[in-house]
């Protein structure tokens, strides 16, 4: 799989939701949105559990995934 194809086509992905409290078991999320750049593939999403939107930054170089959600 190319750099550029990561995430393309995904409509779900799996999380460790961060605002669910269930032993960090993974959730599915949602893709609401993708965007790319050079360096990194934001995903924004919402939770199928508990309906928490965030975003999942994927950056290419180090395959680091960080999951972000907006203050309550």
């Amino acid at each position: 799989m190319e750099e550029g194809d990561l995430f393309a086509d995904v409509k779900e992905i799996e999380i460790d939701c961060a605002k669910c409290e269930n032993d960090r078991i993974k959730h599915k999320a949602e893709v609401l949105s993708r965007k790319e750049s050079r360096g990194k593939i934001i995903i924004e999403f919402i939770c199928r559990d508990c309906g928490s939107k965030g975003t999942l930054t994927f950056y290419k170089k180090s395959r680091t995934e960080l999951l972000e959600y907006p203050p309550d």
